[in-house]
C-alpha cells in the first residue's frame, strides 16, 4: 500500500497546528513571540530568538526518544537482527549528553539550578529499557520481518498540509502500513493528555486521508504511544466521519480566531504589539522561556 506525504513550496499565509493554537490560547504575548518576534519594536530580535530556543530537561528527554526511535526504525528496516540493548541505549545516552552540553535549560536559566546529566541518563536507560521489552516493540518487529519497505518514518520538513483547504501543520513520527490498515504511531514521554491527544489523533488522521483520497477512514488507526520508566501504554482511537467533521469545523473556528490577530492575513502580519495581551498566570509564566522580557524586572510581582 502506497502512502503520500506531499511537500508544498513555502506560503506567508498563517497555518493552524494544535501547538500554535494552544499557545495562542494560553498566552497572547508568548504566541507573539514565539511567531512574530521579527516584529517587535522594542526586543531585539536576537535575544527573542535566544529565549525561543531555550529548552527544558523534560523537553530534551522526549527529543531524544524520538531520535533515538528513528534510529532504531531505520535500522530494522536493514535489519531485524536482535538489537544491542547496551548499544541502543548508549546511543541514546550520546544524544541526550550532546544536548544537555550545548543547550541552555530553563531550569538552569530562571530558576538557578545545577541540572544533574545523571538523573537524565538513567531516565533514557530506563525508558529505552521498556520499549525493547513491550509488546509493541515485538509487533513492529513482526511487521518489519514481513515487509517494512513502506515504512514512513519522521518525514522530513514540519508536517505542512491541507485540511479542508486550511494551511495546517500535523508532524507526524512513524506511519506503517500492515495489511489493509496504515497505523500512525505518535511517541509521547510526558505525562498522558487524553483530550488534547485525542485531538492529535484527529489531526493525523485528517492529514493522511486529505493527501491519500484512496484510504477510507475505516483504515487508519492512529495511536499515541506513552513511553514511560516503568512501562509503555497506548492510547488509540477509531476515528469516525462524524468525528472528522467536528474537527473540521474546530480547525476552521481556530483558524479564524488566529487570523483576526493579523494586521495583514495574506501575508501573515501581525496586530501591534499590545493587542496580543500578557497572561499573568502564575503556574504558566513559571514555565514560559519569554518571561524575562515580559516582565519589567526579574522582580516585578504579578497580577495575582
Amino acid at each position: 500500500m502506497n502512502i503520500t506525504i506531499q511537500t508544498y513550496p513555502f506560503s506567508k499565509p498563517l497555518g493552524w497546528s494544535i501547538s500554535r493554537y494552544e499557545l495562542f490560547s494560553r498566552c497572547k504575548r508568548a504566541y507573539y513571540f514565539s511567531y512574530y518576534g521579527k516584529y517587535d519594536p522594542d526586543i531585539p530580535m536576537d535575544k527573542i530568538r535566544f529565549l525561543k530556543q531555550i529548552t527544558s530537561l523534560h523537553l530534551e528527554i522526549g527529543h531524544t526518544i524520538h531520535h533515538t526511535f528513528e534510529t532504531l526504525l531505520r535500522r530494522l528496516q536493514r535489519s531485524c537482527a536482535p538489537v544491542d540493548t547496551a548499544r541502543f541505549i548508549q546511543h541514546g545516552q550520546s544524544l541526550y549528553t550532546e544536548a544537555f552540553r550545548t543547550k541552555t535549560f530553563m531550569e538552569e536559566y530562571y530558576d538557578g539550578i545545577t541540572l544533574d546529566l545523571s538523573h537524565g541518563l538513567g531516565t533514557i536507560a530506563d525508558m529505552l529499557t521498556q520499549f525493547l521489552e513491550s509488546d509493541l516493540y515485538e509487533w513492529i518487529l513482526s511487521v518489519a520481518k514481513n515487509d517494512s519497505s513502506q515504512w514512513i518514518i519522521e518525514p522530513g520538513g514540519y508536517g505542512e498540509t491541507r485540511i479542508q483547504g486550511y494551511k495546517a501543520y500535523c508532524k507526524m513520527d512513524f506511519l506503517l502500513p500492515v495489511d489493509n490498515s496504515v497505523f500512525i504511531l505518535d511517541w509521547k514521554s510526558g505525562k498522558k493528555q487524553v483530550e488534547k491527544h485525542s485531538k492529535q489523533l484527529l489531526a493525523y488522521t485528517a492529514a493522511i486521508l486529505a493527501e491519500n483520497p484512496h484510504l477510507s477512514v475505516e483504515q487508519i488507526v492512529p495511536k499515541i504511544i506513552y513511553v514511560h520508566t516503568d512501562g509503555v501504554e497506548t492510547l488509540s482511537t477509531q476515528v469516525t466521519k462524524t468525528d472528522l467533521m467536528d474537527f473540521y469545523t474546530t480547525v476552521e473556528q481556530e483558524h479564524g480566531e488566529m487570523i483576526r490577530y493579523c494586521r495583514d492575513p495574506q501575508e501573515n502580519v501581525p496586530r501591534e504589539k499590545d493587542a496580543f495581551p500578557l497572561c499573568n498566570l502564575p503556574n504558566i509564566c513559571k514555565y514560559c522561556q519569554f518571561r524575562e522580557i515580559c516582565l519589567d524586572t526579574a522582580s516585578t510581582p504579578l497580577l495575582f
